[in-house]
């Protein structure tokens, strides 16, 4: 396996278990420190991208039609049942908020963070199936 792909699943790795933290801390503890939610929104930033580019790989292994977006990475992803489509619309939603944070930061709201924070078990679900797909499950 490439070294980048399983520098990929080490990143996300991170990236879930620092949220895992910040998901057990009152949001009253970061909605107004502005590192805070900058080191949020980068931990979903990365931990979102580490997925999209496992996905990709997957993909590209698999010789499935090659996504144009990155949200559609979970669309093909879905579409060869490799993902459960709730566990798919999951991800697009996820990506979708990737975009934003990249694109229209200025925009980002404590809510939509706190909203995203709510539930992880999607992105490690998501990890878990790529992972063992690639062939990384020893790397989990």
């Amino acid at each position: 396996m490439a070294p980048g792909v399983v520098d990929r699943l080490l990143v996300f790795r991170e990236a879930l278990a620092a949220l895992g933290r910040y998901q057990s801390t009152p949001p009253s503890s970061w909605e107004s420190d502005l590192v805070q939610r900058s080191a949020l929104e980068r931990l979903l930033q990365k931990g979102t991208k580490a997925l999209i580019d496992l996905g990709t790989h997957l993909v590209a292994e698999k010789l499935l039609p090659k996504p144009r977006r990155a949200a559609e990475v979970f669309e093909v992803l879905r579409e060869a049942e490799i993902l459960e489509p709730a566990l798919a619309d999951k991800m697009k939603k996820r990506v979708q908020f990737r975009n934003i944070i990249i694109h229209e930061y200025a925009t980002v709201t404590a809510a939509q963070l706190r909203e995203a924070l709510t539930d992880l078990t999607d992105l490690a679900q998501v990890a878990t199936i790529l992972a063992g797909r690639l062939d990384l499950s020893t790397e989990i």
